[in-house]
């Protein structure tokens, strides 16, 4: 049995998008749900934005930041 690691993020934390190649829109909010990927064994997470809207775009960790 495969052991999924803890989430970078969990759900009601404050982040931020981190601008790059496949982030063309700098969102910040908070984190609205989390999902483990099998296949690509990582967590995604999907966010509500500072108006409460829900994004519809999953991010990866690594597209992600800690808002203080």
């Amino acid at each position: 049995m495969v052991m999924t690691p803890e989430p970078t993020f969990h759900i009601g934390q404050r982040v931020r998008v981190v601008p790059n190649d496949h982030n063309r829109t700098a969102h910040r909010g908070t984190v609205r749900d989390h999902i483990w990927h099998y296949k690509d064994e990582c967590w995604y997470y999907y966010l509500s934005g500072e108006t409460g809207r829900k994004i519809s775009k999953r991010y990866a960790a690594e597209d992600l930041l800690v808002e203080p």
